[in-house]
């Protein structure tokens, strides 16, 4: 009996039997063997280009037959990689445009930071600045102690110089706005003080000092309006 329509092929055997076999051949189903699709980009201009190319091979007579896809089809493919390209290119633009953005920000940031601190400093530490104008300023107060946190000075001493010159010398601190007074008097008890000039360090010296006679001097600490106490008296004679 035929199977599957293929007629049995008959052999005589051995000792007469009749062997019946069949061609294995016609049982093979044939199918067509397809090729691995290569993977979807995930870069958009990646995708656009193989989009591109896509429809560049398969929008042709020939194409459109072999893959069953219609124009329209190619059009819109073509379209949407075209959205594609115009948005990476916006896109890269904006990051440009922010990167630049930010590096004109930060210079600026630098610049203001830089001037401010410098011009704030100079504020600060200037002989005539007061803790109300500090606060006013947004500066604030270097030293929120109080008076009491200026130094007492108690080793001031002076001589003269070869030069005929008196010079000062004290231990102190110095910096945030701090400075010292330097006030003089001639011939000893009884008579005024004058102030003769102010330092910022712990020396100071006093050049138009008369070259004859006794004098006494001493030293007052301040920071901005706050007057600390009178230091030692230190004398020098002719």
């Amino acid at each position: 009996m035929p199977v599957g329509g293929v007629p049995p092929v008959k052999h005589r055997g051995l000792e007469g039997f009749e062997l019946t076999c069949y061609n294995p051949v016609a049982f093979v189903t044939q199918t067509p063997v397809l090729m691995a699709m290569n993977r979807v980009p995930r870069s958009p201009l990646a995708l656009a280009a193989a989009a591109e190319q896509f429809a560049e091979v398969l929008n042709t007579v020939q194409g459109i037959a072999a893959s069953g896809l219609t124009a329209d089809q190619f059009t819109d493919l073509l379209d949407a990689a075209t959205t594609v390209r115009s948005a990476e290119e916006a896109k890269e633009d904006a990051e440009n445009f922010y990167r630049a953005s930010v590096e004109t920000a930060l210079s600026a940031h630098e610049a203001l930071e830089d001037l401010y601190r410098a011009m704030r400093s100079q504020a600060n530490e200037h002989t005539n600045m007061t803790d109300e104008l500090r606060e006013q300023a947004g500066i604030g107060t270097p030293d929120p102690g109080g008076p009491g946190e200026l130094p007492l000075i108690l080793d001031l001493s002076a001589y003269r110089h070869v030069t005929g010159k008196i010079v000062l010398d004290w231990t102190g601190p110095t910096g945030t706005s701090l400075r010292y007074e330097v006030f003089a008097r001639d011939g000893g008890d009884g008579n005024p003080w004058v102030l003769v000039g102010s330092a910022s360090s712990t020396d100071f010296t006093h050049e138009g000092a008369p070259l004859t006679g006794h004098r006494d001097y001493h030293v007052v600490p301040l920071r901005g309006d706050r007057r600390g106490d009178t230091s030692n008296v230190a004398g020098v004679d002719a």
